[in-house]
């Protein structure tokens, strides 16, 4: 069987809710439906962008994003649009948990405010 070049890709931190997935290709964040199809492209951004979570109703996306190096939380609307930054921490570890049940907070880890290298603690936002 002969593969197309829309076979191949580093598909990564999938999230899914309801019908649609979001995913992190090539450094930017990507959505398709759970029924196959072709993938949206929802950033564009010079960087990298990961850890992509789905709000329970499915219409916010928070995600990590390293647009100034640091890793920072940022949230946007999933069908995309303009990302919000969430945080400021400066950390060099930082990863998105999930958000709260009813969507109003979401929650991440970081070495911010560590005094060892790697030790994380847990943040809501």
């Amino acid at each position: 069987m002969k593969k197309n070049e829309h076979d191949y890709g580093y598909y990564r931190f999938a999230t899914i809710c309801q019908d649609r997935i979001i995913f992190v290709c090539e450094d930017d964040l990507w959505e398709v439906s759970t029924n196959g199809g072709y993938a949206k492209r929802l950033t564009a951004g010079r960087g990298e962008f990961s850890m992509p979570r789905l709000s329970p109703d499915g219409k916010l996306v928070a995600f990590v994003a390293r647009e100034e190096g640091h890793p920072e939380v940022f949230v946007m609307p999933s069908y995309g649009g303009i990302p919000k930054r969430l945080t400021y921490l400066g950390s060099g570890v930082l990863s998105i948990c999930g958000w709260s049940a009813d969507g109003k907070e979401i929650y991440f880890t970081s070495d911010a405010r560590s005094a060892f290298l790697r030790e994380t603690d847990a943040f809501k936002i």
